[in-house]
């Protein structure tokens, strides 16, 4: 995190934790089962930096629930 706060530049990330996606990411995308496709793409609009009492925010809450959705209905 510390070199992308420096550069700047795209990162990707992969993750299998839903709250890790949400506090560390702008922006978070779901994948198909196979083929893996994006069927979906929340905006993670949070301050930076980001703080782990944001875990109990309720905006982060509603993000964690709209990718635990994208995720079931993929």
């Amino acid at each position: 995190l510390s070199l992308w706060g420096r550069d700047g530049q795209t990162t990707i990330m992969v993750t299998h934790s839903i709250s890790e996606a949400v506090l560390l990411a702008d922006r978070v995308l779901v994948f198909s089962r196979r083929p893996g496709k994006i069927i979906s793409e929340i905006p993670v609009m949070l301050p930076r930096p980001r703080r782990p009492d944001l875990l109990y925010d309720p905006y982060f809450t509603d993000l964690t629930r709209q990718v635990r959705h994208a995720i079931d209905q993929a």
